[in-house]
């Protein structure tokens, strides 16, 4: 899963140039009622054995208590994450059990990314249904055989151990690049297990990363986590995807239907929690010093999943949490986001800052990349354009005096140029990435507002998230959404894409 530098929005601090047309006024919908699936029990998983070798760090202990499993249908991979952080050996003890119907009768594919921002501190153990396995590492992707005779739609239980060596986080860092490791404030534990490759039409969706954008994407799944903290002398506290469950001393989490849960660790920062209208509880993670923006961020969190649920559909969960990022620019999960301490330390009071539209922004991608699915790699655009787009929307209903400004500071700012269906592969810098795959992207979204007229945009929207939701969507599957609300896909990619 995952992803990559959020807009780059420290980057907007050119002046801002005439005035660009709003797009037109979104009327309000009512949201049908948020609904969380209840969980069912299940027994605590096996732990795995075999491969690979470095430093040993001490496994994750078997849990004292067994933890309610979300309830998962066949149809979809189920999780059972247990970890030991150690927050002053920065280590982290795994283990990850991933219980899924394979589409390949063969082998699995697995993202591990933590390769790129961590070390094995204790070897890599794979077990396929209680019996060792040999993986193969190739880059960041782990390809697990399966044994022969699997008994066909059968599920396959295929569990990893391991333990990783966290490297200090760089301030600088941006995207998931800071949100595994460790500062002198809080562990960032994102994108810190083995992630299920979607398969496809074309087979195992495996594609490498790059210094720009996000690059792997995830089925949707279930997800039960429980992590025992040790290390600090002030008590720690475990926040981040999906409702909390009583485990003390350890904290557990149960996320029914996402893409990635991440989750943050520390003893010094504070929090702060509000309720949505629709009954969400949304809390603020915030360091100490930017308590008053801490307190704007959680009103433009709430405020957004409030909006976007009138504009998309239901949001999933109970629960969201909005993570202040001891690092630079922001990064999406399952029902959680970071966003970079600086947007925190340059908020001015008003709506017309970066920590209000990057907050938005990542609230966004709750539909677009947690429910609705997509290539991050080769169609980051499917997500990205629409996150950007869904700024102006935002604002549009919270604070309608501030659209122009957004088109000019965010957009012409920058006379953006280039294919909205650029790749991830296509751009030698992030500038180029950006200007073609957010900020042309947006553009390319209000000509087809302003072409629908407002109800039928939204109801396009609506249908394609509800028609989407829980599935890898397709650029195909975009365009037939928009032909079905009356727009015309060919004369917008003839103005907008490279390839039409």
């Amino acid at each position: 899963m995952r992803r990559a530098g959020r807009l780059a929005l420290a980057l907007l601090l050119a002046a801002c140039q005439s005035a660009a047309p709003s797009p037109p006024t979104v009327p309000t919908a009512t949201p049908p009622p948020v609904s969380v699936p209840a969980a069912t029990a299940t027994a605590p998983p096996a732990t795995p054995t075999i491969e690979r070798a470095s430093p040993t760090v001490a496994p994750a202990p078997a849990t004292p208590t067994p933890l309610a499993a979300a309830s998962s249908p066949l149809s979809r991979p189920a999780y059972a994450l247990t970890a030991t952080v150690d927050t002053v050996a920065h280590t982290i003890a795994v283990t990850a059990v991933v219980t899924f119907v394979p589409p390949d009768s063969a082998q699995a594919f697995f993202n591990f990314n933590p390769l790129q921002a961590a070390a094995l501190a204790q070897p890599l153990t794979v077990q396929v249904n209680g019996r060792p396995a040999t993986p193969a590492l190739d880059g960041v992707w782990v390809s697990v055989p399966f044994p022969a005779g699997l008994p066909p739609d059968a599920p396959v239980r295929v569990a990893f151990t391991y333990a990783l060596r966290l490297a200090a986080v760089n301030p600088n860092a941006w995207g998931w690049r800071g949100t595994l490791g460790w500062t002198d404030r809080q562990l960032n534990l994102g994108d810190w297990y083995p992630a299920l490759a979607p398969y496809t039409a074309a087979g195992w969706l495996t594609p490498p990363p790059t210094a720009l954008g996000e690059y792997a994407a995830t089925p949707y799944s279930d997800f039960t986590v429980r992590i025992a903290a040790a290390g600090l002398d002030a008590a720690p506290f475990v926040l981040g995807s999906g409702s909390p469950q009583p485990c003390a001393p350890d904290w557990c989490f149960i996320l029914t239907g996402g893409r990635f849960v991440a989750y943050v660790v520390s003893s010094v920062m504070q929090t702060a929690t509000v309720q949505t209208t629709t009954g969400v509880t949304v809390t603020s993670v915030y360091l100490p010093e930017h308590a008053a923006a801490a307190q704007a961020a959680l009103r433009a969190a709430a405020a957004a999943l409030e909006t976007y649920t009138d504009l998309f559909g239901p949001y999933p969960f109970s629960q969201f949490v909005q993570v202040e990022g001891d690092f630079y620019d922001g990064m999406e999960y399952s029902g959680l986001s970071y966003v970079g301490a600086g947007y925190y330390a340059e908020y001015d009071g008003t709506p017309r800052n970066l920590l209000t539209l990057i907050s938005a922004h990542e609230v966004a991608h709750q539909w677009w990349y947690n429910q609705v699915g997509n290539d991050q790699a080769h169609a980051p655009w499917l997500d990205e354009a629409l996150c950007t787009y869904a700024e102006p929307l935002f604002l549009a209903r919270r604070y309608p005096e501030a659209v122009d400004w957004w088109w000019r500071f965010r957009v012409d700012a920058y006379a953006p140029r280039g294919a909205v269906d650029s790749t991830i592969y296509d751009h030698g810098d992030f500038r180029g990435y950006v200007d073609a795959v957010y900020l042309r992207g947006a553009q390319m979204l209000r000509a087809m507002h302003t072409a629908l007229g407002d109800a039928r945009f939204v109801a396009f929207l609506r249908a394609y998230a509800a028609a989407q939701a829980g599935q890898l969507a397709t650029a195909a599957d975009f365009w037939a959404a928009y032909a079905a609300a009356g727009g015309d896909p060919a004369a917008v990619q003839a103005a907008y894409f490279a390839a039409p």
